[in-house]
Formats: structure tokens, sequence, C-alpha cells
């Protein structure tokens, strides 16, 4: 009987989270799930008020990260979340917060 080995398929996910979720240590809980997920890049609050995250690892580890930023940290309300897949912009070596 033959094995087939699946390669585990890397991509870049560009996330936009909206609602109350700046000043609620969303970025800290995001950091920490992604992390718990294998996924390297980094969350970074936006202007308008949203958070946006750029993240980059294999596509089960990211969907489940896009289904976690709809729950968010406990003190967050979400509102709305868009994904995007991006072409690969940079290799990052960790998860981490942007300022």
């Amino acid at each position: 009987m033959k094995q087939f080995l699946l390669e585990a398929r890397m991509m870049q996910y560009e996330i936009f989270v909206t609602g109350r979720v700046q000043g609620v240590s969303y970025r800290y809980y995001t950091q920490k799930q992604a992390q718990k997920l294998g996924l390297v890049g980094y969350v970074k609050n936006q202007t308008d008020g949203s958070v946006k995250i750029l993240a980059q690892g294999e596509t089960i580890n990211l969907d489940k990260l896009k289904k976690w930023c709809s729950i968010g940290s406990p003190y967050s309300s979400v509102k709305d979340v868009r994904c995007q897949i991006s072409a690969e912009t940079e290799p990052y070596s960790s998860f981490s917060i942007s300022y």
C-alpha cells in the first residue's frame, strides 16, 4: 500500500477586524493565538479603529486564526472580519505586535 505525504500549504492572510477591538487587549490575545497555531507575522492597530493581522503559515491554521478573530479577546466586541489571501511580502520569523 502506498502512503502519500501531503505537503503543508503555506499561505499569507491579511485579516481586518472591526468593532471594539482597540484598547481591549485584542492584539495581545491575537498574538498568543497565532503563536499557539505556529503562525508568523504581526497584528497592528489601524488609524480607523480596526485591527490588521498579517499572518503566514499553513492554511488550516490560518483558517483557525480567522475563525478565532470573530471571537477575539474577552473584552472585545467584533463587528466584522474580512480576510484576503495575499502574496508573501517578506518572511517573518515570529508573530509580533506592531506599534
